[in-house]
């Protein structure tokens, strides 16, 4: 559990904390992603801005800082250790624990591709079962031998995982490597007449070379394709087991939340709804992420910055207060829970005014 925070993010911060489900209350523009922004950066390396995108990518992440003041933020917890990030510090990559945005990974998850969300899925889930099917196991003979010299490898999905990663990386580096020799024939000029029509050796090296390339796309296009059906596959037998687990997770008045095939795309929704609006996409992520993360991933719940009413905050942190493993649960709000639906306060949340 965090208990203090201290950082210079958007100004300086000082912060104690009682319990690790906290909401942090305020107007708008008052400081509460302020001390959201010093846990990230402390827990993930990393901050997010209201759509999602990390500021390290979009090199802004100084710029958070007060000017002329290198980036600092630390966390401590109660068990009298701490957390740090210091721009330019080589231990912002050298701390050996690591903690998960798993509420940032689910919403990617849930709004990428169909391929993205059974990826989030399985290698979650990979190890929490046997998961052998048959049906696919019967496909993957012609692998044996390169499945039984892989470490790890020790059920259906887990080999299938393994496999449509290794297609997909190949056909990757393979359509770079074409591009390459696609560009140096297209700027080849001949020095002479006679070059024309009779190319140098390189050039016919290379001419031969994007040949053998187009054969070896083509293979692992049928194999990424083969490999994509198995995942699928494997996704359907799971899915059951996570649907089962995100309704442990899911506000009550609320329909059960489902995964839904329309063709070859696969979304989570819930009853009736196939395309959740962005607070029932949260709650979604809530479901999902307590459904498949495990106390190893230390995760850590942290809602985006939304404009949440007041009864649907009091489901949501209802719901919060019991997902499992989680380091703390943390919430930027403008308004309070309904205290008629929960009671925040007597529940053990800590309301943190900004």
């Amino acid at each position: 559990m965090i208990n203090r925070i201290v950082s210079n993010v958007k100004g300086f911060q000082d912060q104690s904390l009682e319990s690790p489900y906290v909401v942090f209350l305020g107007n708008n523009g008052s400081g509460k992603s302020s001390l959201i922004h010093s846990i990230e950066l402390a827990l993930f390396r990393q901050v997010s801005d209201a759509a999602g995108r990390d500021h390290k990518v979009k090199h802004q992440l100084q710029n958070l800082a007060a000017t002329g003041e290198d980036l600092s933020s630390r966390v401590f917890f109660a068990d009298n250790t701490s957390r740090r990030w210091l721009t330019g510090s080589a231990s912002n990559k050298s701390d050996k624990i690591s903690y998960t945005n798993v509420i940032q990974e689910a919403l990617s998850a849930l709004t990428g591709s169909s391929r993205n969300l059974m990826r989030y899925v399985l290698t979650r889930m990979e190890h929490q079962g046997e998961w052998r099917i048959e049906s696919v196991e019967a496909h993957l003979v012609p692998w044996k031998a390169f499945l039984e010299s892989t470490p790890n490898l020790d059920n259906t999905v887990s080999r299938v995982l393994r496999l449509e990663a290794l297609y997909d990386s190949t056909l990757r580096s393979k359509k770079k490597e074409l591009k390459e020799y696609e560009t140096a024939l297209r700027f080849w000029r001949p020095e002479t007449s006679a070059e024309m029509f009779t190319p140098s050796v390189d050039v016919v090296e290379i001419r031969e070379k994007a040949k053998v390339c187009k054969s070896e796309i083509e293979e692992n296009e049928q194999g990424l394709a083969e490999m994509r059906i198995h995942l699928q596959k494997c996704f359907s037998v799971v899915n059951s087991v996570v649907a089962s687990r995100m309704r442990q997770h899911f506000p009550s008045h609320l329909d059960d939340p489902r995964f839904i095939t329309l063709g070859k795309d696969i979304f989570v929704g819930f009853g009736d709804v196939v395309i959740p609006s962005g607070t029932e996409m949260i709650m979604l992520a809530i479901a999902l992420a307590a459904a498949v993360s495990q106390e190893k991933d230390r995760p850590t719940y942290i809602l985006p910055d939304r404009a949440y009413d007041p009864k649907t905050l009091a489901g949501i942190m209802r719901v919060l207060r019991g997902v499992p493993d989680a380091v703390g649960v943390y919430i930027q709000s403008t308004v309070m829970p309904d205290s008629d639906e929960y009671e925040a306060e007597k529940l053990g949340w800590q309301i943190v005014r900004v």
